[in-house]
């Protein structure tokens, strides 16, 4: 279980760093978000919600609100990948995603 856990970790960081490199490599800021954005971000989603899973599976304690809170910022992060992969009007989408996965990463380390 320990290495399932340990490849998740890092295919969820993974696809962390993608994400961001992602918004942030963009050329054109009204541009529409690239495919590689959006699976990062729908892998985000999966990979954490499995690192839960498997932390239930082995009995370990799981803080249940922090759980909350990044699942429904990593919902928000797909969503605004969604809506900056269909719509190239404006820049919000892009930044948004971009602002709520700095945050999610936030939660993730100050939260204990």
């Amino acid at each position: 279980m320990e290495a399932i856990r340990v490849v998740l970790f890092v295919c969820h960081f993974t696809a962390l760093a993608v994400l961001l490199c992602g918004l942030v490599a963009g050329r054109d800021p009204l541009a529409k978000a690239s495919v590689a954005v959006l699976g990062a971000a729908a892998a985000m989603l999966v990979t954490g919600v499995l690192l839960v899973v498997v932390q239930v599976a082995r009995d370990l304690p799981v803080n249940g609100p922090k759980v909350a809170v990044k699942a429904g910022l990593a919902v928000a992060v797909l969503g605004c990948a969604l809506w900056a992969r269909r719509s190239a009007r404006d820049g919000g989408p892009r930044l948004w995603a971009g602002g709520l996965t700095i945050a999610n990463a936030v939660v993730a380390m100050a939260w204990n």
